[in-house]
């Protein structure tokens, strides 16, 4: 694949927006006193829950007993819940509590009152635009997901 002219300076503004959205995360974490390993998991439960533990282990790499330490932890703070499987009535299944689905809640506030100032600054029309790149962007991602994952 041949590289466009705009190649360099494509890769450089996605790294710099990666570390503004890092830098933006870290601010929601420090203003709500919530490590980013434990927003990491509540936004996960988010799109995957509920879920055994062991799939925590499987997506995380972590062993058996920090994947119990953290869940327990997690259960503690009220960010989720046990629940049993419908399946297997032995083995339990975590998901999001009210308090997870309100922090996540809390945390997409956080993030729109972050962007409204930036579509106020792009204007209507590069406002528009952008949003049509990034639709583009996405829908290149959605669709050759499998060139991403690791094999």
């Amino acid at each position: 694949m041949k590289k466009s002219t705009h190649y360099d300076s494509i890769v450089l503004n996605l790294r710099r927006l990666r570390a503004i959205d890092a830098r933006f995360f870290q601010q929601y974490v420090d203003d709500k006193n919530v490590p980013y390993q434990h927003l990491m998991m509540i936004h996960f439960l988010s799109q995957k829950g509920p879920i055994p533990i062991s799939r925590i282990k499987e997506v995380y790499h972590f062993s058996a007993p920090a994947a119990t330490q953290l869940i327990a932890l997690l259960e503690k703070q009220g960010y989720i819940d046990r629940v049993k499987s419908e399946k297997d009535k032995r083995s339990s299944l975590i998901q999001l509590s009210k308090q997870g689905l309100k922090t996540l809640d809390e945390g997409a506030q956080f993030f729109e009152e972050g962007i409204n100032p930036l579509i106020e600054y792009l204007g209507e029309e590069d406002s528009k635009n952008f949003n049509r790149i990034l639709e583009r962007m996405i829908e290149y991602f959605d669709t050759n997901q499998d060139n991403y994952e690791k094999k």
